[in-house]
């Protein structure tokens, strides 16, 4: 690996982090809305699936087989009872390792390439999407408990270098 692939490991291992204290450390009246695309489960089964979908050229796609009955668009609903923390963090489990096989397999050179599943995405296109993704996704949980006065999960990396 070099010095790029390991600060890109670095800040998509951060966001990560952040989506996990996120999982652990919302209320469950956030949890679960009257809107299904407002509820924070589906935020979270949004955002993992999306990185299981796009880092696949390395090991396999999990969604599917674990949620068969189940939307991760935010723009469509499923008639399946809202998931729970304890299944959203097994999934979550299954994409960490996802992530560190998907670096295994970096480094500088190969992060301009284009993907084998994705072919019109390079490597460093896939990261950067999933780094923002995923931030975009804490930010919303955060701007929801900010909103109802609460404390939100702590920034990682944050003017560190």
């Amino acid at each position: 690996m070099h010095a790029i692939t390991e600060k890109l490991q670095l800040h998509l291992s951060l966001s990560f982090q952040m989506l996990e204290n996120v999982i652990e450390s919302c209320p469950d009246t956030f949890w679960v809305a009257q809107e299904e695309n407002e509820s924070i489960w589906k935020r979270v089964l949004h955002t993992l699936e999306s990185i299981d979908h796009w880092m696949v050229d390395f090991s396999d796609y999990h969604f599917k087989s674990l949620f068969d009955t189940y939307t991760a668009e935010m723009d469509q609903t499923c008639s399946s009872p809202p998931l729970s923390k304890k299944e959203l963090l097994s999934y979550k489990d299954l994409i960490k390792p996802k992530i560190d096989r998907f670096f295994s397999e970096m480094d500088d050179v190969r992060l301009t390439e284009h993907s084998s599943v994705h072919p019109a995405t390079t490597f460093l296109d896939i990261i950067l999407s999933q780094i923002r993704h995923i931030q975009m996704n804490v930010g919303y949980f955060n701007q929801i408990l900010n909103s109802s006065d609460l404390k939100s999960p702590t920034w990682l990396g944050y003017n560190e270098s």
